[in-house]
């Protein structure tokens, strides 16, 4: 990527960032809001606990599979370090989360590059298992006893307000 390209993204992230400080993220949620996964993280899949924040569950052996945490609704966030997009989409995706802390099982797996660049053989596998072809992508799902009974896959970065929408429906 050219450098006037990065600059230019850059910039954008900057500006959707202050827009949404702008309308409504008060001061408290910003303090929150650095309590993320960052582009240094290490390679791997992550989930959110409401009392300790996002720990990392492993980085190898299998793939993440949607009901190994249990009962309920699943939200999986495919990040790429390298994606301007993803970073795009964290603005929402960090502030969503916590805000429905309580109410799915939320999952970040995370990679340099899909599974070509990727210091986690479990992260890479779930890249490859769930067929990821574009990032950010976010699949929701809702899981009885093993079987998924509803799921939905989006491409691109989200709104608050879209992820919201795909939450709500999986709870139907």
């Amino acid at each position: 990527m050219k450098q006037e390209e990065e600059k230019e993204i850059k910039e954008l992230i900057e500006k959707i960032y202050k827009k949404m400080l702008k309308e409504g993220i008060d001061a408290r949620d910003k303090k929150r809001f650095k309590k993320r996964i960052g582009t240094t993280d290490e390679h791997g899949i992550y989930v959110y606990r409401p009392e300790k924040g996002w720990q990392l569950l492993r980085i190898e052996g299998e793939a993440f599979r949607l009901g190994e945490l249990g009962n309920g609704v699943y939200v999986l966030y495919f990040d790429n370090t390298k994606c301007p997009a993803c970073r795009i989409h964290d603005i929402a995706w960090y502030p969503f989360v916590e805000k429905h802390e309580r109410e799915a099982h939320f999952v970040v797996i995370l990679c340099e590059w899909f599974s070509r660049h990727c210091r986690s053989s479990a992260a890479a596998k779930s890249f490859i298992s769930y067929r990821i072809r574009a990032s950010p992508t976010t699949i929701f799902a809702y899981v009885e006893e093993n079987i998924i009974v509803k799921q939905v896959k989006r491409e691109g970065a989200l709104t608050v307000s879209e992820l919201e929408a795909l939450l709500e429906s999986m709870k139907k």
